[in-house]
Parts: C-alpha cells; structure tokens; sequence
C-alpha cells in the first residue's frame, strides 16, 4: 500500500499497515523498521540494519537478517568462508569440491574441510583404500566384508583390518 494512501487511512481512523519505525518496535520489537512503501513492519531494509553478527545480511526480498546469500558475505571467520545458499548461513565446506587439498573431505555435520576420510570414496591413497569410520582415517586393511576386494579373501576379520 502506498505511504500517502496509508496516511489517509489513518485520519480516517481505519486499520492500516505501519507509518512510523516506533509503531513496529511497539507491535513487534523483531521488526522494528517501517517499510513504508509496503506500509509492512520489517527486521531490516539495509544490512546496517541487522544487528546480529551471526546474520548480518538484509535479504531483500524477505527483508530478513540472515547469515548470507553469497560467499563474498562471508567474512571475518577463516573457517566459513563459503556460503551455503540454501541455509543462508557461512560455512567451512558444502561438499569436498569446495575443500583444498591439504584438508581434501568435507564433514556434513560440521561443514569443515578436514584431513580424513568419511567413505573409501574419500582415500586417494591406493595402499590405503578403506576409510575407518571410527579413526576418519584410510587403512590398507578392512572394516566389513564388502572392503575385501581379494575374492580368495572375502571375509573382513573384526579388529584386524584385514
């Protein structure tokens, strides 16, 4: 609704949208601003706005703080510099693509980039093809059966990885 159609509204004493910043933070102090072109209370219009480090972003759309909507959003914290446009959130990996090889598998859970492995997948090393769930580490041995590429060998001996 237009500002000026608002005002009128108002001086005729009918429910409208918001006129005023103060009239938001009265109604809901987690959108304190006024958008007055939408006559909407709002969190945030700029990213000035948004006053949690954890969401510094003003995404327009929504007109919400987030964490981020690209990774040049992402700064300040070494270990996420990557944003992860479906969370809106920085993080340290979104998959092992986006880690460096020095710290080659991305963790899920942590979204971090370590030195390890989560799947066999994940060794590189073809002295040491099976990645040991417990450890994150390849071994030149077996965790199950199915590790047991020998076909002369294919029972995987629990606690002796081989």
């Amino acid at each position: 609704m237009p500002a000026a159609r608002a005002r009128l509204e108002a001086a005729a004493q009918t429910c409208t949208g918001c006129l005023t910043d103060a009239a938001c933070l009265t109604a809901d102090p987690s959108k304190p601003l006024c958008d007055l072109g939408a006559a909407t209370c709002v969190a945030c219009l700029l990213s000035t706005d948004c006053k949690d480090p954890t969401k510094p972003v003003c995404k327009p759309v929504t007109s919400t703080c987030v964490g981020c909507l690209a990774s040049t959003d992402c700064v300040g914290d070494p270990a996420a510099t990557i944003c992860d446009t479906v969370a809106e959130v920085c993080v340290g990996c979104i998959d092992s693509s986006t880690c460096d090889p020095a710290t080659p598998t991305c963790d899920p859970t942590t979204r971090q980039c370590f030195d390890g492995c989560l799947t066999n997948s994940d060794c590189k090393d073809p002295t040491k093809p099976t990645g040991e769930p417990t450890s994150r580490a390849c071994i030149a041995g077996c965790v199950t059966s199915g590790d047991c590429l020998d076909l002369t060998k294919p029972i995987c001996e629990p606690g002796t990885n081989n």
